[in-house]
């Protein structure tokens, strides 16, 4: 099996091959520095380089309580997971022809393909992925990128291409996100207790389904509370396993991530005491969109207060 970083680049160059060129054979495409000795070692045919320049922690969904877990399919067993890191992959693309005549439009026109092929996408499919790893395990959140991302200090090219003795150049920016695994998988009972306690008048049921909304946790299991747990729903194509749910702190700014199960259930554990804004996202990056508040509180016993929120994904 491939690393992630490994199987990124090979992917990206397998969709660049069969859907920026066609499958065309007289170009080129190469993953090496582009610096002096790659430019004197060009041939005839034309030549697109693909270059990680950075790589960088996306820490918006760093998870510090270090765990994420998920309810398996026959319900009374759930996983624990040791969240992946999220890392994003700086890339730089460019085209390189040593054509006698017209080399920089033949450099334009292969730019633009690039731009047609990568656009048309939000992420490395994943058929590519497994095209250069047959191992490939994909997790739920995929390869997920932006094309033509604006690189904060303008500088840092030029002084990219000094640094490989070259002159700069035209070409495209692209940041890969990519989750990358760490930890082991622990599986355990889904309910290890829950008691209950007779309802108060303010907790009764409002309308016929609805929940009397006071139930707890056992104090002595009290480190696995579930702070708020619901259904999404979505009129997208998105697999209800891609989705992702986020719940970000208003105070703290401090942002968790937990995934949805095949049946559209979600949860999260461990949520400190505060208001937090949740939202759904297909894959791990995305717009802020359709914002639920949501209070994490305890009761007068000093239990958590579970919440039920459904939540909706508008693709």
């Amino acid at each position: 099996m491939k690393t992630d970083l490994e199987r990124v680049s090979l992917s990206l160059k397998a969709l660049i091959k069969h859907e920026a060129l066609n499958d065309n054979n007289n170009i080129n495409i190469s993953l090496d520095a582009p610096d002096a000795y790659f430019i004197s070692r060009l041939g005839e045919n034309p030549e697109v380089n693909i270059y990680l320049t950075q790589i960088e922690e996306r820490l918006a969904v760093r998870h510090s309580d270090g765990q994420q877990w998920q309810l398996n399919g026959n319900g009374l067993s759930g996983t624990i997971q040791v969240p992946p890191r999220f890392i994003q992959a700086h890339f730089l693309l460019t085209v390189w022809s040593k054509a006698l005549e017209n080399s920089a439009l033949i450099e334009q026109s292969l730019l633009s393909n690039l731009i047609q092929a990568l656009g048309s996408h939000d992420g490395i499919p994943e058929q590519y992925a497994k095209e250069v790893d047959s191992d490939y395990q994909p997790l739920p959140w995929g390869y997920s990128y932006v094309l033509l991302d604006d690189p904060e200090d303008k500088r840092s090219q030029g002084e990219f291409w000094n640094a490989l003795g070259g002159h700069p150049k035209p070409s495209l920016s692209l940041r890969v996100t990519v989750p990358i695994r760490v930890g082991n998988e622990i599986t355990e009972p889904s309910i290890v207790s829950i008691s209950f306690k007779e309802p108060r008048s303010r907790d009764l049921p409002v309308n016929d389904g609805d929940s009397a909304g006071d139930w707890k946790a056992n104090p002595a299991h009290n480190k696995h509370y579930v702070a708020v747990l619901g259904n999404v729903s979505t009129s997208s194509d998105a697999p209800l396993t891609q989705l992702i749910v986020h719940a970000r702190n208003t105070v703290t700014d401090k942002e968790q991530v937990t995934s949805v199960s095949d049946s559209g259930r979600y949860h999260f554990r461990n949520l400190a005491v505060g208001e937090y804004n949740l939202w759904v996202t297909d894959g791990a990056a995305g717009d802020e969109n359709n914002l639920v508040p949501l209070t994490v509180k305890y009761a007068d016993d000093g239990i958590i207060v579970p919440e039920i929120l459904n939540l909706e994904y508008i693709g």
